[in-house]
């Protein structure tokens, strides 16, 4: 999400990087998942995109949503796990 809304904004890595007193590959790592942002950076981050945190926040938590109820549709088709002989919990 956070890749989509720079873009959408049409600010490139450099630029936001450099608002937000980052490097570069700080922006490139936190948008593909490597590095993680706490809430205040999460908000200074979309703050400096311009766009409303709790906005982007509702829309994270529906995503979120989606993901949770997909996930237990799929432990739930593929019933419960058997556990091998002499394997570990």
């Amino acid at each position: 999400m956070l890749r989509e809304a720079r873009s959408r904004q049409g600010v490139t890595q450099d630029a936001l990087a450099e608002a937000l007193g980052f490097r570069q590959t700080d922006i490139s790592k936190t948008e593909r998942g490597v590095r993680r942002l706490d809430v205040l950076e999460l908000r200074e981050w979309i703050l400096a995109l311009g766009l409303n945190f709790i906005e982007f926040a509702n829309d994270l938590n529906e995503r979120l949503e989606g993901h949770e109820a997909l996930r237990a549709q799929i432990v739930r088709a593929a019933g419960p796990r058997r556990l091998k002989p002499g394997a570990k919990k």
